[in-house]
């Protein structure tokens, strides 16, 4: 829906306003995160402490993104080349050679297993209930209509089994492999939950540790 009339927009803000007062969703807090939306101009923060940043990165994780946006798209070639750059996506993206590590699949997959292998804590949204109260107008929706902070709740991060595909790719359901890797020289480990490795011998399980970078 798109309109640069001021009574259709009237009419939609006055309607999405009912709706997020309504006891039909729970509050999540904030609705706009700390993020840069497309076509937002980038904060003075940015370029600011740009510099800094990068001298004192050690690891660079880059997660869910088509990495086709500048400038942040240019970072990784920025980085030292001792620091370790992981790619957290569903497909390769970037240049050619860009990423140490390849972790190709759903990043809630991925970081999953990375938070069962590290034993760090897991939290995720708590279930929320909101207040039934409704908003008539503009006017009192800051008197009858409460945003309930967002809280959280500890869970056990399960490991996704995954494929490991020299040289540096680690292959999750829905990952995608880029076409230059041949599946004939693939070798083949397909990682499971380690109580259900245990009796494989050690050279058929080939553990992410390989790397080199200790995240396993």
């Amino acid at each position: 829906l798109y309109s640069t009339d001021s009574h259709v927009l009237q009419i939609c803000q006055d309607a999405i306003m009912q709706w997020l007062c309504s006891d039909k969703i729970a509050s999540f807090g904030v609705m706009k995160p700390d993020i840069v939306f497309f076509g937002e101009s980038l904060s003075a923060d940015y370029h600011d402490t740009l510099q800094k940043d990068i001298e004192q990165c050690d690891l660079m994780l880059v997660l869910g993104t088509s990495l086709r946006v500048a400038p942040v798209n240019t970072l990784p070639q920025q980085i030292s080349n001792e620091v370790p750059i992981i790619l957290i996506n569903r497909e390769v993206v970037g240049r050619p050679n860009e990423f140490d590590v390849h972790l190709l699949g759903n990043s809630d997959d991925v970081v999953n297993t990375l938070l069962h292998e590290l034993k760090w804590q897991s939290l995720e949204a708590a279930k929320q209930t909101v207040q039934n109260k409704k908003c008539s107008d503009e006017e009192n929706i800051k008197e009858e209509c409460h945003i309930v902070p967002l809280q959280t709740v500890e869970y056990n991060a399960q490991q996704i089994g995954y494929e490991f595909i020299a040289p540096n790719y680690y292959k999750f359901p829905n990952g995608k492999l880029p076409r230059y890797i041949r599946r004939k020289s693939r070798k083949r480990n397909i990682m499971k939950p380690h109580h259900e490795n245990e009796e494989n011998n050690d050279e058929d399980v080939h553990s992410m540790s390989t790397t080199g970078y200790g995240m396993f």
